[in-house]
């Protein structure tokens, strides 16, 4: 954030030009890349909770058995 905050507005105890006037689009490129990284963050986020829901759901339960099917070695009835 100190960095962000020292593009934009300059530090003028060390003689720093604002970088948004420096370079041509720069501030607008960066946040856009700050936002696509936010974005993709909220993402993966949802992912994994989707993820961990369904594993949950799957091998989750109190009997121990989720949808696994036992079966016996002896062929019995």
């Amino acid at each position: 954030m100190e960095a962000a905050l020292i593009g934009k507005y300059g530090q003028p105890e060390f003689q720093w030009m604002k970088t948004c006037h420096l370079y041509k689009r720069f501030c607008a490129q960066a946040g856009g890349g700050v936002a696509c990284a936010i974005a993709a963050s909220v993402n993966m986020v949802g992912v994994a909770l989707i993820s961990a829901f369904n594993l949950f759901r799957l091998y989750g339960n109190s009997n121990g058995g989720g949808k696994a099917t036992t079966t016996t070695m002896a062929g019995g009835k």
